[in-house]
């Protein structure tokens, strides 16, 4: 059953989407009456010992609760988490963190790990994590092939700022459903079909992509996300992609001609569109026209006069946020 992640305020500070806001002072019965509809446990500036202690007790019947720890400018070690043996979930965005090891011992369980810009690059090779379900990484290089090879049991995978198919040619992740490219490069688009069980793909302004024919031999994809690929000029035929039911499109700046979403009109089971181009024709939506299951769709193509007449061509509700949409569907 989906958990209802409405808005929850911890030591007075509002946030949305069930993520909670904590610091010392620690509001212990602001925790213990938000905790149930929280996802994500997150603080800036460090709680005493005792305070992180009093939150690892009052988060120890939920280890489905993430935490996260962010800060720019603050020394950090991860000795707080000590407190949080039974924590399976964790995110570390801290600009000063300068080693991870320590998560061998204090988190040798964790099944999802975040780990952020730091102003040196992490060195991964000391991980021995082995249970990992998610894993995302920002920059880090050494060590994150072994890393990577070590936990076959992924199935979200998100990557920014790397390049890719270098890093991970030869990597085999049979359950991975779910990756995410960000920044970084990306030599070969058919890397992507090592993950023949992929579902959802998001690719965004990832050098090196311009002809996505290898899309279609993802067979179980039901996402594509497209975001800021300047070579992009158009979608590949994808009617071969039986499971696709959701396409979201922004910024590819090279779409411009008349048979750009012909190829996304051959996926017969495309519901949800979502499409924020400037330069794509509006004409190029005569594609969509009486297509069979296409119900919604939401159109931003850079002006309100191409709005409207996109909407003479096609006129359909919307669908809901990629954002919303993508936390309804995370894989983990």
């Amino acid at each position: 059953m989906e958990r209802d992640m409405t808005n929850v305020t911890v030591g007075g500070l509002l946030k949305a989407s069930g993520v909670v806001e904590v610091g010392s002072p620690l509001d212990v019965a602001a925790v213990r009456q938000d905790l149930p509809a929280a996802r994500l446990i997150q603080f800036s500036d460090p709680l005493t010992d005792d305070e992180f202690r009093t939150l690892g007790e009052l988060t120890r019947s939920s280890p489905e609760v993430e935490l996260r720890a962010y800060s720019v400018y603050e020394p950090v070690t991860l000795d707080f988490l000590r407190h949080f043996p039974h924590l399976r979930r964790l995110s570390l965005d801290q600009h000063c963190l300068t080693d991870v090891s320590a998560l061998n011992e204090l988190l040798p369980d964790l099944q999802s790990l975040e780990l952020g810009e730091t102003y040196r690059a992490l060195d991964l090779r000391p991980l021995r994590l082995r249970g990992l379900r998610r894993l995302g990484v920002t920059g880090h290089r050494s060590g994150l092939a072994d890393l990577v090879d070590g936990n076959p049991g992924l199935r979200s995978l998100s990557l920014r700022g790397l390049p890719v198919d270098q890093l991970l040619g030869d990597v085999e992740l049979p359950k991975l459903e779910e990756l995410n490219l960000r920044l970084g490069s990306i030599n070969e688009l058919s890397w992507v079909c090592r993950f023949q069980s992929l579902r959802q793909l998001m690719l965004w302004r990832v050098r090196g992509v311009a002809e996505l024919s290898a899309l279609a031999r993802l067979p179980e994809l039901r996402w594509l996300w497209l975001d800021t690929l300047k070579a992009v000029e158009r979608l590949p035929d994808l009617s071969a992609s039986r499971n696709l039911v959701r396409v979201d499109l922004e910024n590819l700046s090279s779409m411009r001609t008349e048979d750009a979403l012909a190829g996304l009109a051959r996926a017969e089971g495309l519901e949800e569109l979502g499409l924020y181009q400037g330069r794509i024709p509006v004409t190029a939506l005569n594609a969509l026209v009486g297509h069979p299951r296409l119900k919604r769709i939401v159109l931003g193509l850079g002006s309100e006069r191409r709005n409207r007449e996109a909407s003479t061509v096609i006129d359909l509700p919307s669908p809901m946020s990629v954002y919303a949409y993508a936390q309804r569907n995370a894989v983990y």
